[in-house]
C-alpha cells in the first residue's frame, strides 16, 4: 500500500457489491485484468473529483445522486 493512502470503511448493499463484482468480472473475462472493488471505487472517485458537482443545499443522498448525474451529463 502506498504511504499516501489511508484506510476507510463503508457499507454497501448487495446490489452495489454485485455491480462492483460485475465490473471486475467483465474486465477479467474480456481479456483484461481482474480489478479489486477498492480499485473500482477509487477510479469512480477520481473521475468524480474532476467534475463540478454543486452540493449547495443538498437535502440527502437522493438529492446528491441527482447532482452527480447532472455533473456527469455536463462533463461529457
Amino acid at each position: 500500500m502506498n504511504k499516501d493512502n489511508f484506510w476507510s470503511t463503508g457499507t454497501l448493499n448487495r446490489e452495489q457489491i454485485g455491480f462492483l463484482d460485475d465490473i471486475s468480472n467483465n474486465a477479467r473475462f474480456s481479456g483484461g485484468k481482474s480489478l479489486s472493488r477498492t480499485a473500482i471505487v477509487r477510479a469512480l472517485l477520481d473521475v468524480a473529483q474532476k467534475m463540478s458537482v454543486d452540493v449547495k443545499k443538498v437535502k440527502g443522498e437522493e438529492d446528491l445522486k441527482d447532482r452527480f448525474l447532472e455533473a456527469f451529463k455536463k462533463y461529457r
